[in-house]
C-alpha cells in the first residue's frame, strides 16, 4: 500500500539482479516478497549487502531460517505475516475508544 507521495515499482517476473538495480535506483524502502523470493534474493551470486536497510513483509509458509539468515546479512528487514486480513466495526470501535484515552 502506497502512502501520500510515494510510489509504487512492479516487475513483470522476478529477477534479483533486477531487483537489486531497482532498490538502489529508486531508493526502495520497504517491499513484499513470498518466501521463495526471500530465497532468490540472498542466493544470487553476484550479491552484495545492500547500502541502505529495507524492509520486507513476507506472507505464507514462514521463511527458512538459513533464508532469514542470509537475507538479514544482505540489510533487509524481514517481517512475516500470516493468516486472513479480517476486519470488523468491533476493531474500529476499539481503536477509536483507545485513541480518546
Amino acid at each position: 500500500m502506497v502512502t501520500v507521495s510515494d510510489s509504487n515499482v512492479c516487475v513483470r517476473k522476478f529477477d534479483a539482479s533486477i531487483i537489486y538495480s531497482l532498490i538502489k535506483k529508486h531508493g526502495i524502502t520497504h517491499m513484499y516478497g513470498a518466501p521463495i523470493v526471500l530465497n532468490m534474493l540472498s542466493s544470487s551470486p553476484k550479491i552484495k549487502p545492500l547500502e541502505n536497510p529495507v524492509k520486507i513483509l513476507s506472507a505464507g509458509a514462514p521463511p527458512p531460517a538459513a533464508v532469514l539468515s542470509r537475507t538479514k546479512l544482505l540489510g533487509f528487514i524481514v517481517s512475516h505475516d500470516y493468516g486472513e486480513g479480517l476486519w470488523s466495526l468491533q476493531y474500529q470501535n476499539l481503536i477509536s475508544s483507545l485513541s480518546n484515552n
